[in-house]
């Protein structure tokens, strides 16, 4: 019984109708009794003759037995074939497609204190240890360049790129600029790398979906993905990067640093960069725009700086 239903019904009873409403259903009760007895009458003389009537037939589909619904119910529910996610969920289309392309890279540093360096963690023997790690994505197959943050590459020696089918591989950095946060690292000898594609920044819209993938706490969580959707546009924070930034409430932690914001084509929009990380605060992380970063990435691969 919907809201409104109920509201009349209760300003009835309300109204002193209680009595004339029972008093209508009674005589309608008693009328429909005596037409059920006429009409079992009817028909128990048709069937006393032999005479099987139709009633009611026209136009009214049978009823199943509950045995066959039941039947149809549980075939449905245990025996009906997976299908699995694709166009429906783009999520899965997205992680698919960018997985293959997204790196952990591993920064190297020399210690002060040999001593001190633990076994797993020497790198041939040069008294390097490791960091930390971020993320990184290939935007060149053929010549092996990776875009990266630059907090993620800072002070390094060596570093180690960890590709998303296991492989481990030394990269170089061809060029760093501190104050737009930017990096590119290149493999030495490419092959069977799939990159990125790249979108445009500047046609994003608050409220737009989006996709994180990274490595967040090094390489044992690589190739995570998270969801969200664009929270706001052209935001600036004190000392962060000369770029507006874009702002997302997608899962981004340590080590996503460096790694892909796509939309839902599976397009890079943005590099990851920054996030709140104060007690209590939750979903406010930062990217750079993919297309305000790119001349400033092209700078880096041509001159190895910019500006």
């Amino acid at each position: 019984m919907c809201s409104q239903t109920k509201k009349k019904y209760s300003v009835k009873l309300s109204r002193g109708y209680f009595k004339s409403y029972r008093g209508c259903r009674r005589a309608a009760q008693m009328k429909t009794i005596l037409a059920t007895g006429f009409a079992g009458a009817v028909i128990g003389g048709f069937l006393s003759a032999g005479v099987i009537v139709p009633i009611c037939t026209a136009g009214v589909a049978s009823k199943p037995a509950l045995s066959s619904v039941t039947e149809q119910q549980s075939s449905g529910s245990l025996n009906a074939p997976y299908a699995p996610a694709s166009s429906s969920y783009p999520v899965v289309d997205v992680a698919k497609k960018t997985v293959p392309a997204v790196v952990t890279i591993c920064n190297f540093q020399s210690i002060a204190n040999p001593e001190s360096q633990p076994e797993n963690n020497d790198l041939n023997n040069n008294n390097l240890i490791q960091m930390g790690s971020g993320s990184g994505f290939i935007i060149d197959a053929n010549q092996g360049y990776i875009v990266t943050n630059y907090h993620v590459i800072e002070g390094a020696k060596k570093l180690l790129v960890c590709l998303a089918n296991g492989d481990r591989v030394y990269g170089t950095l061809v060029g760093a600029d501190a104050s737009t946060d930017l990096a590119v690292i290149k493999l030495s000898s490419p092959k069977n790398l799939t990159a990125v594609e790249l979108g445009d920044s500047s046609q994003i819209q608050v409220g737009e979906p989006v996709v994180v993938i990274g490595n967040p706490y090094g390489d044992e969580l690589a190739g995570s993905v998270t969801t969200g959707i664009v929270s706001a546009v052209k935001r600036n924070l004190p000392d962060e990067s000369r770029f507006d930034l874009i702002q997302t409430d997608a899962a981004i932690n340590p080590g996503n640093s460096g790694g892909p914001l796509l939309n839902y084509r599976g397009q890079v929009i943005g590099i990851n960069s920054a996030k709140y990380s104060q007690a209590g605060v939750e979903g406010i992380g930062f990217a750079i725009p993919i297309t305000e970063a790119m001349p400033v990435i092209r700078e880096l691969i041509e001159k190895g700086y910019a500006g």
